[in-house]
Order: structure tokens, then C-alpha cells, then sequence
């Protein structure tokens, strides 16, 4: 075999190698786009924990990235039993709001928001009870009372109860016309539990020009809810 004959067999047998590299490395920038594109899509909620009052619980929850805004407060009622501690997670575009008293005196013209709330004191002990479904009746009834008598104005009512990380809840969903705030209707989703006899309640509500699918994207994060006694 002659030289040339031998180079030219090396000559292709680097460009088959070339190609080969070639080849490996497009195939792995394409395998690493894909896993850091579906990373990305999937990434759009970050595991929040936080105590509350006393830190006697752990509340853990999938929250949305989208609640950039975080503030607490208590909510002073017109007797100690009714006084309330909240935790609202929002957007920062909308605007903020602290309600307190008895009557509320002013309210947000719109809402995109999670709100967390308790007792003041956990030794106001509360009568509802989970072992039946009395309390789900109950729910359903008192919404469907203040409908009738024209308290409120209220649409697509759901009201069910559920597990989440073994612990009951009963879930409202349903959509209010409160059109003296802005003239759009409200979207809520609520939802509440008793931990060794202390209620615990959860509230989504979405009050805009744009609340689609706002009920159905946030029961995600209800679903996610994991109450823990701290202390």
C-alpha cells in the first residue's frame, strides 16, 4: 500500500471522527436545553415556610413566585375572642391593604393575593368539628342564606371537603359581585382546618379585569399546605 493510500484512509478516518464529536456535542447542547427549558416551565413556585404567632405551628406551601410581596398584622375586632393575626402574601402591583375593626372602612379597588389567618390568642378553642361533614353543610348553607337575603351576590358556588397532607379541610370556591369596590366580580378561594382545636383559615381571592383560571392555578397551592405543631 502506498503512502498516499495510507493517509487518505487517515484523512477519513478523522473526518468520521470529526462528525462523531460533532454530532455527540450537538446532541448533548440539545439534551441540556431541553432539561434546563423544562426546569425553567416547571419552576414557578418556591417551597415557603413560616411560623405563626408564638411560632406554635410550621405552615409549609408551595407559593407562587408571582406573590413578591410579603406583610403581617393583627386584626383588631371589637372583643379579644375575635382578634385575628393575618399573613398576606401579593403581587406588589396591586395595591395593599391591612383591614381591622369591626367595619372595615376602606378596601383594596383590587386584589391578587393569599391570606393566612388566626386567632390572636390559640387558646380561643373553636366548636367546628371535622369528624362529620356538618361543617361543610354549614359553609354551603351560611353562603347560600347571605345570597338569599341579598347580603351578597354569589356565582358558580363549590363547596367540598378535602384532605391535604393528612388534615381536613372544607374548600369554598365561588365568585362575588362586589361591584361597589370596582365594579369587577371577586374571585375566592377559601379554605379552613382546626389543628388541636384552633381554626386556621386560607383565602385566595383575585378582584381584576383579568382573573381567569385564577381559582383553579391557586388550588395548587391550597393542595400543597402542610401544618406542623412547633412547639
Amino acid at each position: 500500500m502506498h503512502f498516499s493510500e495510507i493517509l487518505n484512509i487517515l484523512l477519513i478516518l478523522k473526518q468520521s471522527q470529526m462528525k462523531a464529536i460533532v454530532s455527540y456535542f450537538l446532541i448533548s447542547m440539545f439534551v441540556m436545553c431541553y432539561l434546563v427549558s423544562c426546569k425553567n416551565e416547571q419552576k414557578d413556585t418556591i417551597e415557603t415556610v413560616f411560623f405563626t404567632q408564638d411560632s406554635l405551628y410550621k405552615i409549609t406551601f408551595d407559593k407562587p413566585l408571582e406573590f413578591d410581596t410579603f406583610y403581617a398584622w393583627e386584626d383588631i375586632d371589637d372583643n379579644s375572642a375575635s382578634h385575628e393575626y393575618k399573613y398576606r402574601f401579593s403581587k406588589k402591583s396591586y395595591p395593599s391593604q391591612q383591614e381591622t375593626g369591626f367595619l372595615w372602612t376602606s378596601f383594596a379597588d383590587s386584589t391578587y393575593r393569599f391570606t393566612i389567618m388566626h386567632n390572636r390568642n390559640f387558646y380561643w378553642k373553636t366548636l367546628r368539628d371535622f369528624n362529620n361533614d356538618s361543617s361543610i353543610v354549614q359553609l354551603k348553607n351560611r353562603l347560600e342564606y347571605r345570597t338569599l337575603i341579598g347580603e351578597i351576590t354569589i356565582d358558580s358556588l363549590e363547596v367540598k371537603k378535602i384532605v391535604i397532607n393528612n388534615q381536613a379541610y372544607a374548600i369554598s370556591k365561588y365568585k362575588q359581585n362586589e361591584n361597589y369596590k370596582n365594579g369587577y366580580w371577586t374571585y375566592y378561594l377559601f379554605a379552613y382546618t382546626v389543628v388541636d382545636s384552633n381554626f386556621i383559615s386560607f383565602t385566595v381571592d383575585c378582584r381584576s379585569q383579568n382573573c381567569n383560571g385564577f381559582i383553579d392555578r391557586f388550588e395548587k397551592t391550597i393542595k400543597s399546605i402542610k401544618i406542623e405543631r412547633f412547639k
